[in-house]
């Protein structure tokens, strides 16, 4: 990976392939660049591909502020560091919200990726309790926190491989990261982009898992709401179908890609 430093000085760890149209993949919250690996490689044979870890993750640096403006000024940074101004934004899950805070302020990319995300994380997914206790469980205990995350995202995961999916996350977070993705888990649970959605008239594709833990009525109303967008469902996949299903996610994003 290659990486540039932001205006304030935080270091972005990044990897760009292939030539014309850029598609910029932006990864979810605990997540990496790593999750789009294979898709970006695929799809370098066709188009530019832009994968990056978002500062608090990966081995981007985890120091400055963690809030969806700051992210989505380093997504701004990125492209022009990279020279980047005809794109497609791929965002899962946190990383729809980046898009979404991304359009309020800069130039318009030239289609949407959703996939799987909502307008309001925090609303779609747990109660008002549920979010405020599992704050203050991220702050005691993380991974106990980490844990209940995975069983909610993987629901048809028995306790053992939930064990050992935990081991595995542990080994790939960074301990530093941890406060940042706590700030920004916060900052992000507090959003809401509902209102965003109906001014945006960008050709748009709507990704779902069908066992995803955000629900099927939220992924219809962004469609309702989106002008211009297209819905399409994986079946038998839950909220991680990027990762179940790698090839078919590919196919998708460049059929959208190619059509517009």
């Amino acid at each position: 990976m290659t990486e540039f430093l932001t205006s304030d000085g935080v270091k972005i760890k990044y990897t760009s392939k292939g030539s014309g149209r850029a598609l910029v993949f932006i990864h979810g919250w605990s997540g990496n660049s790593q999750d789009f690996s294979l898709v970006a490689r695929r799809l370098s044979w066709q188009f530019r591909t832009v994968i990056y870890d978002l500062r608090g993750h990966g081995m981007s640096g985890h120091e400055g502020d963690f809030t969806m403006e700051r992210l989505a000024q380093d997504l701004r940074e990125l492209l022009d560091y990279l020279k980047i101004d005809d794109f497609i934004l791929v965002g899962y899950s946190l990383g729809g919200q980046v898009m979404l805070e991304y359009l309020r302020n800069n130039t318009s990319p030239q289609g949407l990726v959703f996939a799987d995300t909502s307008p309001k994380i925090g609303e779609d997914i747990y109660t008002e309790a549920e979010a405020k206790n599992n704050l203050q469980l991220m702050e005691t205990d993380f991974y106990k926190f980490y844990r209940s995350f995975l069983s909610r995202m993987l629901p048809d995961e028995n306790e053992e491989d939930i064990d050992k999916l935990l081991d595995l996350r542990k080994r790939v977070l960074d301990r530093n990261h941890l406060p940042s993705l706590v700030e920004l888990w916060q900052d992000m649970n507090s959003r809401d982009y509902w209102q965003d959605l109906e001014k945006i008239k960008l050709p748009s594709l709507i990704l779902r898992g069908e066992y995803s833990f955000h629900p099927l009525e939220v992924a219809e109303l962004m469609n309702e709401k989106l002008e211009n967008s297209h819905y399409m469902e994986f079946e038998d996949c839950t909220h991680q179908f990027i990762l179940e299903e790698p090839i078919l996610f590919g196919e998708e994003i460049t059929g959208f890609a190619q059509s517009i």
